[in-house]
């Protein structure tokens, strides 16, 4: 062979730019493909650790909020003691009168004060007016037995010209109206009673020494309300509210057409109802100055409590307790986690399936678009 031919074999074809463009747009892709690849592997390892911190996550949570469910659980279960509920009437000196305000009636201008020097009826410093105060009482009492300390609070009313208002043992009491309305809600210890009375308004602080004869008296209080300036507003419409009602019944005899006849019906009418209905609330605060509320919240001394011996063996006990309390908690808790997170996956897998086709669509256009 030749030189001239061995020369002409060496030399390499020429390549034109297309051809080079081609083979780069494949090593392109190529390299494309395999940073995709990695990159998805990572993000599945990086999802697999994330499902797991989530696991971790979510039996942490179920470890503290599981003694809270537990109790939740327990008290929802537990019933409350029954009790007998006993209201009676006095009837020789109007025991249906309640201690709330009738409807209708207006509300005191003063306000409420601890006790203090002041009486019912008593005059004020100039000696002119005399004022009205109404006077309430309330006491709580530690007794062997519930019952009997009632009887016996019952008894003592009776004994200063009083009654018993409303009585409750074993279940929360409610004070109401003589219409049957609920004006005051009161709550009952447990295994205890409620009693409220009504005594004259002079013979209040010695009805309240008294209970000391019942049993262990923990707490009073007394209450002044003075009601003054409301029962004279009140004397002074109801004498404008007769003296009214006295000028329409004159011109009633002296009415001479019929217009005038129904005219003035409807007048005398309309101050009768509020005559009768200012003279119902002066009633009210009369009857409240001159007899006093008495309320006594019984309670039982509870037994004293022997600690258990501690050792080993209740630490131990105490322990396994707790470990079983604390699955269950978790069993729960689980429970009640499972559907939020079937929601939850089932949710992101059809993310996921929307988000893999839309990139596979995305790599096959990519392919086609280098073929």
């Amino acid at each position: 062979m030749s030189e001239n031919e061995t020369r002409r074999d060496d030399v390499l074809p020429e390549v034109s730019d297309e051809t080079l463009a081609r083979i780069e747009t494949r090593v392109f892709d190529a390299i494309g493909r395999e940073r995709r690849e990695v990159r998805s592997g990572a993000r599945r390892r990086r999802r697999v650790w994330q499902g797991v911190g989530a696991a971790a996550a979510i039996v942490a949570v179920a470890a503290v909020i599981s003694p809270a469910v537990l109790q939740g659980i327990g008290g929802a279960g537990s019933g409350a003691d029954s009790g007998v509920t006993l209201s009676r009437d006095g009837a020789e000196s109007g025991g249906g009168e309640s201690g709330a305000v009738p409807e209708g009636a207006p509300a005191p201008d003063a306000g409420t004060a601890e006790d203090s020097a002041v009486r019912p009826g008593a005059a004020d410093d100039a000696g002119e007016v005399a004022r009205e105060v109404i006077r309430t009482g309330s006491a709580t009492i530690v007794v062997d037995d519930v019952s009997a300390a009632a009887d016996e609070i019952s008894a003592l009313a009776t004994e200063f010209d009083g009654w018993v208002e409303s009585l409750s043992i074993g279940e929360d009491a409610t004070r109401t109206t003589e219409d049957g309305v609920v004006t005051e809600y009161i709550p009952v210890p447990p295994n205890g009673g409620w009693v409220s009375i009504r005594v004259p308004a002079d013979r209040l602080d010695a009805v309240m020494a008294r209970l000391d004869d019942v049993g262990e008296v923990t707490g009073t209080r007394v209450g002044t309300e003075d009601v003054s300036t409301v029962t004279r507003d009140l004397r002074a419409r109801i004498d404008a509210a007769r003296a009214s009602v006295e000028r329409l019944t004159a011109l009633l005899e002296q009415s001479g057409s019929v217009a005038d006849l129904v005219e003035v019906e409807a007048q005398l009418s309309a101050r009768q109802a509020e005559l009768e209905s200012l003279e119902q609330q002066l009633e009210y605060y009369e009857s409240q100055v001159a007899m006093s509320t008495l309320s006594v919240t019984l309670t039982e001394e509870a037994p004293p409590v022997e600690p258990d011996p501690a050792g080993f063996g209740d630490g131990l006990e105490a322990g396994w307790n707790g470990l079983l309390a604390t699955l269950n908690g978790i069993v729960i808790a689980l429970g009640f986690l499972l559907p939020w997170l079937a929601v939850i996956g089932l949710a992101w897998l059809i993310v996921w399936a929307i988000l893999r086709a839309a990139r596979s669509r995305r790599g096959a256009r990519v392919e086609e678009a280098g073929d």
